[in-house]
């Protein structure tokens, strides 16, 4: 458990915005809310306007940024010409690894549980030397009852990188993202057996990461290199043995599914069915502890991957489609099959 403590070193926070300033303010007066917050630094990156229309809330968070309290150290770049959030987001890393080791990484429209920075860098600390875990998550997707599990509990997962709020070391990360290249990965999507394998665990990436490396979906391949995306960090977790820590209880909330985010499409909380596509995440319930109060404990869960592929449902007859796509690019390769899906899409 940790000692709250002037003395101890915490993890940076790392936050970026442009102009959602309602978000904004939430998620920062949440991680102020938590008691290690007077010791940590945090590192804000404001984007600067891309259009008129951002204007006005983007001025507001620099009015709001202008007199923040709370935090040991608060480090502002306001950049001077809109930069987007990749690079936005390595310049402040950049920044905060010239004097730390490890991270923590929040978007702007999350809001935080009490004793969210308590957890992370626990959480961080425990696992600092453990090869085998890849980073730590703040965020627990909702798929879990609250019964008999504590603010200190945790599971692993190998599917999924959740990338809404989450813990790295310097070291880890500058080793996966060397690693993230169309050459590994096409190794990956070759391996039969692993392949076979990754859809045993979790259908729903396996369709994730066919798709995207066919070029049916976008996000995993741009300009013909792999992005360095949740989807990519997830898919070399699996394959290379690796976990992410998750809070068995979320410590965070996501309002970000509201149509304004980046990353987040908005969710119709209308829609018949459940799971992924109705959910409403902004009154997911998070851990309302003011502090752990006890060591981190692993909870094991043989049935995690099958919940999350309940929740993220995909449909048998899309399943169906995308095994025989990924059958028919062994047999013509990937460049030709993805000439074919471009045709006939």
């Amino acid at each position: 458990m940790i000692t709250l403590c002037e003395e101890r070193e915490y993890a940076p926070i790392v936050i970026t915005t442009l102009h959602r300033y309602e978000h904004f303010v939430r998620c920062v007066e949440s991680l102020k809310s938590n008691e290690c917050a007077r010791y940590t630094d945090i590192y804000i990156g404001i984007d600067f306007p891309p259009s008129e229309k951002y204007t006005d809330g983007n001025k507001k968070i620099i009015e709001y940024v202008d007199r923040l309290e709370g935090f040991k150290n608060i480090f502002v770049i306001r950049h001077t010409e809109n930069v987007g959030s990749e690079k936005n987001f390595f310049s402040l890393r950049e920044l905060v690894l010239e004097k730390c080791d490890r991270y923590i990484s929040i978007e702007d429209d999350n809001e935080v549980s009490p004793c969210f920075l308590e957890f992370m860098n626990e959480a961080l600390e425990t696992y600092k030397d453990d090869l085998g875990v890849l980073a730590v998550s703040g965020y627990m997707y909702p798929i879990e009852e609250k019964e008999n599990m504590s603010s200190a509990s945790i599971k692993k997962i190998n599917t999924y990188f959740a990338a809404t709020a989450f813990g790295f070391w310097a070291e880890k990360e500058f080793c996966m993202r060397k690693f993230l290249n169309m050459h590994n990965f096409e190794k990956y999507y070759y391996d039969f057996r692993g392949m076979k394998r990754l859809r045993s665990y979790s259908e729903n990436q396996y369709c994730n990461f066919v798709k995207g490396m066919l070029g049916y979906t976008k996000d995993l391949i741009k300009e013909d290199k792999l992005a360095q995306i949740d989807l990519s960090f997830g898919i070399y977790m699996f394959f290379e043995g690796k976990t992410m820590v998750y809070p068995a209880i979320s410590k965070v909330r996501n309002w970000g599914y509201d149509g304004t985010g980046e990353h987040c499409n908005e969710i119709n909380i209308g829609v018949k069915g459940k799971g992924f596509r109705s959910y409403d995440f902004s009154v997911q319930p998070i851990d309302n502890a003011d502090l752990i109060r006890q060591n981190l404990y692993e909870i094991s869960d043989d049935m995690i991957n099958k919940k999350l592929d309940n929740f993220f449902s995909i449909e048998r007859k899309e399943l169906l489609k995308t095994k025989t796509a990924y059958f028919l690019s062994r047999v013509l390769g990937l460049n030709r099959t993805r000439k074919l899906i471009s045709l006939i899409k």
